[in-house]
């Protein structure tokens, strides 16, 4: 029930980040950076929300994404969340799909999937300390505020699957949230 009412909330609070009329921080520009080729880089900081301690965990992010094309992009996905109890490390390739706003050219919405492994360590109870290895699928979106040629910042959303089995009390957690905002720098 509490993982149900977080997922509403974060949910909702997502929608109404996304439906903020962001027309006013765009202005106009010279010529624009072309994306196909190029490399970013990025750095995130954000929640874990609903992890199988029932705690928010600290999450950290580390991206990075070759664009194959102005709007598609490939690339690694590092995620590290940290409890007193839980310590989560995740790496996925991701796919991302990058939409341009005709009225808002510095503000560029994002959805973004991938599939990968996640380890989760749970600590215990002296005889309850639980650790396992499973697959990891993380999918979400966001959007990204240029606010220089090389220079991003934006949130992300994501909403990872996992059959990694750490259980904790009566349930076992395969579901969990985590809301990213970072910066990434174009190289």
């Amino acid at each position: 029930m509490k993982m149900k009412k977080n997922t509403v909330a974060v949910v909702a609070l997502f929608g109404i980040l996304m439906g903020i009329p962001l027309e006013g921080l765009a202005q106009p520009r010279g010529v624009e950076r072309p994306r196909t080729g190029s490399l970013a880089a990025g750095v995130q900081l954000g929640l874990h929300a609903g992890t199988a301690d029932d705690d928010a965990a600290l999450a950290l992010g580390f991206n990075a994404d070759y664009y194959l094309d102005p709007h598609f992009s490939l690339g690694p996905l590092l995620q590290l969340g940290f409890t007193g109890d839980l310590t989560q490390v995740g790496m996925s390739a991701q796919a991302k799909y990058t939409f341009e706003l005709p009225r808002a050219s510095q503000v560029r919405p994002h959805l973004q999937g991938g599939l990968g492994f996640l380890h989760v360590d749970m600590d215990g109870p002296p005889g309850r300390e639980d650790s396992d290895l499973g697959f990891w699928v993380p999918f979400g979106g966001g959007f990204e505020l240029e606010l220089n040629r090389n220079l991003l910042a934006g949130t992300t959303l994501l909403l990872n699957f996992t059959d990694a089995d750490v259980a904790t009390r009566e349930h076992v957690e395969n579901v969990f949230m985590t809301w990213f905002f970072g910066i990434r720098i174009m190289l």
